[in-house]
């Protein structure tokens, strides 16, 4: 996992650079987001803007990179903070790399608007619309009807948020996307800290474990025993990391079967069920021994009862 999460990081991380960076240079009469006249791009104070944000960014990338190979590596054993601290990380280099574009894009256009660079004028005055550019990416006009609009930055459409339906449209997307963030951190953190529980009665079983509890009766065990491997299988329904597997597989040469385990920590109770097989353990082997020895005791029972 950790090499996964490294790898999405470096291309997330060399796109968004390589997108922010650009903006650094003078193209299609545009700097920073900005439009400006061929004549002033180089100017003293227009290539101090463009170097300091260059130089901003050269340490931001620096730091980033810094702050995120580390504790990945150090929460090798932990997937699930491991992934929150990716996202954490991930939402705070967006924020970062944005402000520091949106500073030098201020910075820009307050020199744009001392020295008079308009590109477009008309007779009511400049038409360069740069102010409705928040930070050369985003465009805010309540004037404009249209709610999406061309991008100054790139290619395709983007939304023009000062009208309602593009309110409507960017909050509704945030809302989307910060609870889907704060919704998987909160299942992976608690599957970290939830351990399943496995509770016997005279006459039934009862797994409990947040969204994959299951209770079957003693008498539906066909077979039972404790064993040191696992098939392998796939993944139905349920999380599976370097640590455990819990939830709904289905395994080779055997079929469905509802998984509760601590991997590399054997034995495994295996109980077959009609269509079924379950696999239980405790981190602690010895518990998972004392386990089998009085579910053993209940099926034996229950079969001298039976005949």
């Amino acid at each position: 996992m950790t090499w996964v999460l490294l790898f999405s990081a470096v291309i997330f991380y060399v796109i968004f650079l390589a997108v922010y960076l650009s903006q650094s240079r003078y193209k299609d009469g545009q700097l920073l987001g900005i439009l400006l006249p061929a004549h002033a791009a180089d100017i003293e104070p227009v290539r101090q803007i463009r170097e300091r944000y260059r130089k901003q960014l050269l340490v931001i990338s620096t730091v980033m990179a810094l702050i995120l190979v580390w504790p990945l590596l150090l929460l090798q054993k932990w997937m699930a903070f491991q992934t929150v601290y990716f996202l954490l990380w991930m939402s705070t280099f967006i924020l970062v790399v944005t402000a520091s574009f949106r500073r030098s894009f201020r910075e820009l256009l307050d020199l744009k608007r001392r020295q008079e660079w308009y590109v477009n004028l008309g007779p009511d005055g400049p038409k360069d619309g740069d102010d409705y550019w928040g930070n050369g990416f985003t465009y805010h006009n309540p004037k404009d009807p249209r709610v999406f609009v061309d991008k100054r930055i790139g290619t395709g459409m983007t939304l023009n948020t000062g009208t309602a339906a593009g309110k409507m449209i960017m909050g509704g997307t945030a809302v989307l996307i910060l609870g889907i963030i704060v919704g998987v951190s909160f299942m992976l953190i608690r599957s970290e800290l939830t351990s399943p529980v496995m509770n016997i009665t005279e006459e039934q079983v009862e797994i409990h474990y947040p969204m994959y509890n299951y209770a079957f009766a003693i008498d539906e065990i066909e077979d039972l025993s404790l064993v040191e491997e696992i098939p392998s299988g796939l993944r139905l329904n349920g999380e599976a990391t370097d640590r455990y597997a819990r939830g709904i597989f289905r395994l080779r040469e055997l079929g469905k079967a509802r998984l509760y385990i601590f991997k590399a920590h054997p034995p495994y109770l295996q109980i077959k069920l009609p269509d079924l097989y379950i696999y239980y353990n405790d981190e602690n082997p010895q518990q998972t021994e004392r386990w089998y020895n009085i579910l053993q005791q209940k099926f034996l029972e229950n079969q001298r009862d039976s005949s």
